[in-house]
């Protein structure tokens, strides 16, 4: 909760998109704490096509904590080349007819 006041608001006029905002984010909190802020920002680079930007958040992610098993996982994900999901819109309801998921 102490942590809250001290993260300025959002957006800014130097972090409009929420990729920056998380990597700065993870910047200003402890180094226990960086982990799964540095993973979401890979995924969500990940998602955006940014591979670089994904693979670099990942292995950051994973030096504040080589235990952290989601960042473990976008690791293996991205070693192994696999496509980001279809997030919202038509590429949503595919994916669910694919599983078997009405």
């Amino acid at each position: 909760a102490n942590l809250v006041r001290h993260v300025p608001p959002w957006p800014t006029a130097e972090h409009t998109d929420p990729v920056g905002r998380l990597l700065t984010l993870a910047g200003q909190v402890p180094l226990e704490l960086a982990a799964p802020l540095l993973t979401i920002a890979g995924f969500c680079s990940w998602a955006q096509g940014e591979g670089t930007v994904a693979v670099e958040a990942c292995a950051h992610a994973l030096e504040a904590d080589p235990d952290y098993r989601m960042a473990q996982l976008l690791e293996r994900g991205l070693a192994t080349g696999l496509r980001p999901p279809a997030l919202g819109g038509a590429g949503a309801s595919r994916g669910a007819d694919r599983r078997g998921v009405a």
